[in-house]
């Protein structure tokens, strides 16, 4: 199973590009904003889907985790496939999508394109009991924002793990990955000894790993909720 490439652009295409990966050209299909944030000949990291059928064998492609997570989650929705799952990525904002879902608003699903009222009101009833793994995901989507930039200053090094053993997390950090647990479904007697296991020798520094390491501590590699539905697998 694939889950993650690293390589250049070598062509885009409607819907898809060509990620070059030590000279073997992988097929990968993407949303439209997505492709537009990327040029030919750029090297770029991108999580993939593998979409497994009797006759065919489909790579979907994300810029960041939580996007992937996104999708996965939209798959558990009975009646909703990958091209309704991107076409729904494509259209709404993630924080758009958890206040319809609040809401109730189907309005905005039947703007994406295929979505009739029908089946808008069916993917809402839907991801209501979902509606906190959403919200995890759309803290973790603004993490992933906010150390991107910090990341591309660094050329994209990681914190050593010298650094992130020796010294605790800060309490603003461990609140919010606490939280961030908390809405995946997690309970706080479920995250204390993780919690403090973390703050004392942190496997990493920034929220949008602790986040993806924790999920897969609580899982045992399997990132979900407490009730066993994975929204992502082993992460490598």
């Amino acid at each position: 199973m694939i889950e993650r490439l690293v390589g250049t652009c070598v062509l885009k295409q409607a819907g898809a590009l060509v990620l070059d990966v030590a000279g073997v050209g992988y097929g990968v299909e993407m949303t439209d904003p997505a492709l537009a944030s990327i040029q030919e000949g750029q090297d770029l990291t991108v999580w993939i889907h593998t979409h497994v059928r009797e006759d065919t064998l489909r790579l979907f492609g994300f810029l960041t985790h939580s996007e992937r997570m996104v999708f996965h989650l939209l798959l558990s929705i009975s009646g909703v496939g990958p091209k309704v799952a991107m076409a729904i990525l494509a259209t709404v904002p993630l924080a758009q999508l958890i206040q319809a879902v609040e809401r109730d608003d189907s309005a905005l699903l039947e703007e994406v394109p295929g979505i009739g009222p029908r089946q808008s009101k069916k993917i809402l009833l839907e991801l209501k009991p979902k509606v906190d793994k959403l919200a995890g995901i759309g803290l973790l989507e603004r993490t992933e924002a906010k150390a991107a930039p910090l990341a591309n200053a660094k050329g994209g090094a990681a914190t050593s793990l010298f650094d992130a053993v020796n010294q605790p997390l800060p309490k603003t950090v461990v609140a919010d990955l606490r939280s961030a647990l908390e809405n995946f479904g997690y309970k706080e007697k479920e995250l204390l000894a993780l919690i403090k296991r973390f703050e004392r020798q942190p496997p990493a520094r920034d929220l949008a790993s602790l986040i993806r390491l924790a999920l897969v501590d609580l899982t045992g590699g399997m990132v979900g909720g407490p009730g066993g539905s994975p929204l992502m697998e082993d992460l490598f």
